[in-house]
């Protein structure tokens, strides 16, 4: 499966793309303040990574996507879903020099489109800390609602204290 956009390639992670997203990404601890994970501190944590997603990559279950720029075709993030049974889960992260730019609308609306379009699945979700209203914009752009806050829903590993609150959205069928 792969999508493109007029300035974006979605498809499948490759090793090789650890060098691009480690340079772009990985290793910025702004970007990585409201992820699940720790900013990588070497290369070989992104490589880590990217063997998992190729490892698990799978389109009834798992699927993750390298957000390639046309105009310099560097990997500049990345998208995916879990499924499980009849919703999927998606998410996002950007390199920081794109932010503010509407790409990870545009790089998310062809895979949502798709999976809303599968028989099987009838509800796509997402959630961000409400410290991020940045990532609910996105969601609403995407033609998902927002459906309440989860209190003290997540804890993240950037950010100490104590749970985090989570809104989430969903688009339904």
């Amino acid at each position: 499966m792969r999508f493109e956009t007029e300035r974006l390639i979605l498809r499948k992670p490759y090793l090789e793309d650890a060098e691009d997203l480690f340079s772009t990404y990985t290793q910025d601890p702004e970007v990585c303040r409201y992820m699940v994970w720790t900013p990588h501190k070497s290369i070989e944590k992104t490589r880590e990574w990217l063997r998992f997603c190729v490892e698990n990559w799978d389109e009834k279950r798992y699927l993750e996507f390298i957000i390639q720029d046309r105009e310099s075709s560097r990997a500049i993030g990345m998208t995916g879903v879990r499924i499980n049974d009849f919703k999927a889960t998606l998410g996002y992260v950007l390199a920081k020099p794109f932010w503010n730019r509407g790409i990870v609308t545009e790089a998310c609306a062809p895979l949502l489109s798709e999976l809303i379009g599968r028989e099987e699945i009838y509800r796509i979700e997402a959630f961000h800390d409400t410290e991020n209203p940045a990532s609910g914009r996105v969601m609403e752009k995407l033609g998902m609602k927002k459906e309440g806050v989860l209190k003290c829903y997540a804890r993240l590993p950037n950010i100490p204290g104590p749970p985090r609150d989570y809104a989430v959205y969903a688009l339904t069928k």
